[in-house]
């Protein structure tokens, strides 16, 4: 979209506007989960018609599995137990799982990852309704990675006294969406070694993220950032993680965005109930909030409502 538009135009940008622009367009990709080309003009940025939450980041120290320990404390949690199909129907929901286990109850709610869905990873007798199906397809499932970097000194300290994360401008077009943004996820009450950066890979570069080892992609990370800091001694890190949500069998994807020719309102299909017995929930569910852990929350609330009444 944005090729044919200075196309048309006729636009011309300096090297330096150029660089900018790539950097801005890497955002937009990261926000989306995905490089433009595949992503609806019309509808990407739907969800702001709707009243959003407001206020300053918020860094969760113990991280999100303290929020998921404490939602599922004194509940029966299967872990590592993938559900291999849904029948619904006779009176009661019969789930079955890839070890051989089966579990009835009369409401099944649905949490999987879009990705799931659009791979019919789960089979559903009777099969889902035409109407969900086809919503469930024409919603895209984004991929971008994560990268942590643990350091022994916080060096980029300067570049986050107003605000917690910093920008990086490509050097080159096909450098585009790789650590576009760097977000300072040191703890506040943090010892020594306990200096932390996240950035992320999006567009097109997940894919050259995805060609690489971890250690190729911590190193070319860090040719990054000792550019950006060539004033200060940017150690190496003491630890490290790069994400593989592409290739997690329980992922598959980030989060979802709106493709070429779909609309807000595949969301809203999605989240529709089958037979008051079959419910569904996650970021895809939700129009208000997508592609975000505040609206996968808010489902789960709205489908309790729902299955209680």
């Amino acid at each position: 979209m944005h090729e044919t538009f200075i196309e048309e135009t006729s636009l011309k940008f300096t090297a330096k506007e150029e660089r900018l622009f790539q950097f801005h367009i890497s955002n937009l990709e990261y926000a989306c989960g995905c490089d433009l080309s595949k992503v609806s003009s019309l509808y990407w940025d739907q969800n702001e018609n709707f009243a959003q939450f407001a206020g300053d980041h918020t860094l969760i120290e113990d991280g999100y599995m303290a929020v998921i320990n404490k939602l599922g404390d004194g509940l029966d949690v299967r872990l590592n137990t993938a559900v291999k199909s849904i029948d619904y129907t006779g009176k009661d929901v019969i789930v079955q799982t890839d070890d051989g286990k089966t579990f009835k109850a009369q409401k099944v709610l649905v949490t999987v990852p879009l990705s799931i869905l659009k791979r019919n990873l789960i089979g559903f007798k009777p099969a889902l309704p035409t109407r969900k199906q086809e919503a469930i397809n024409c919603l895209g499932a984004g991929i971008i990675e994560k990268i942590g970097l643990q350091f022994p000194s916080r060096f980029w300290s300067k570049k986050v006294i107003a605000t917690d994360y910093f920008g990086h401008i490509p050097p080159a077009v096909d450098k585009r969406g790789m650590f576009s943004v760097f977000y300072d996820m040191t703890p506040p009450r943090s010892f020594e070694n306990e200096h932390v950066l996240m950035t992320v890979v999006s567009g097109e570069a997940v894919q050259l993220v995805q060609s690489k080892t971890d250690q190729e992609v911590i190193d070319e990370c860090l040719r990054c950032l000792r550019n950006m800091f060539p004033d200060e001694d940017v150690p190496n890190p003491t630890n490290f993680f790069v994400t593989h949500w592409h290739k997690d069998p329980h992922a598959l994807m980030a989060y979802s965005y709106i493709g070429i020719g779909a609309s807000g309102e595949a969301y809203e299909i999605i989240a529709e109930s089958i037979n008051n017995k079959v419910f569904f929930a996650g970021e895809a569910t939700n129009r208000h909030f997508p592609q975000t852990v505040t609206g996968a929350y808010l489902s789960g609330i709205r489908e309790a409502a729902k299955i209680c009444t």
